[in-house]
Order: structure tokens, then C-alpha cells, then sequence
């Protein structure tokens, strides 16, 4: 006789499950916690997937919008490819949407 060795099924489905489960976001810094010459990326500005408290709730596109009209500060190139914004401005503009 002999006897196989066959994985069992719950092992096999935790093993799959466990394996396809996304991993969470890293968590956001508060903007207050940040000092004025942070930058911060679009991802953390307005509502995104992974974002639950965005800074700025707008989509991206209105943010984009705003930028191109004036109304929202414009952002640093900081790579070729990347392009944030000084925690400093959002800060002000911030302040400056409260007083209005």
C-alpha cells in the first residue's frame, strides 16, 4: 500500500486567498505633522483608491484644473516623471480657503 501525501483543500484556498489579498497602503502622514518643505504627491492630496482622508476632497482632475486656472498653487518637478507639492503652499491655500 502506499500512501499519498495530498496538500489539504482549506490549506490550498488559504495559501490562494492569503496570496491575492492586496496589501494595504502605506499610511498618510498628517499634513500638520509635516514640515513646510515636505512635498506631497497628488496620491495624498485628493481621492484616490487607498486614500480614505485625502487633504483636498476633489478629484484629480479638478485639482489639475485648478492648477491650470490658478486656483490651487502649481507643483515642483521633482523628477522627471514626478511632481509634488510644498507642504507650505497646500498650507497656505488651505488657510487661505478658510478665511474666504
Amino acid at each position: 500500500m502506499s500512501t499519498k501525501t495530498t496538500p489539504q483543500r482549506g490549506t490550498i484556498a488559504s495559501v490562494i486567498t492569503s496570496a491575492s489579498q492586496p496589501t494595504a497602503a502605506a499610511p498618510i502622514t498628517p499634513i500638520d505633522a509635516m514640515p513646510g518643505s515636505a512635498f506631497l504627491r497628488e496620491s495624498q492630496l485628493v481621492k484616490k483608491p487607498g486614500n480614505d482622508a485625502p487633504i483636498i476632497p476633489v478629484s484629480p482632475a479638478t485639482l489639475w484644473r485648478w492648477v491650470r486656472s490658478g486656483k490651487f498653487p502649481k507643483p515642483m518637478k521633482v523628477g522627471p516623471n514626478t511632481t509634488a507639492w510644498r507642504v507650505a503652499d497646500v498650507r497656505q491655500w488651505l488657510q487661505a480657503q478658510a478665511q474666504a
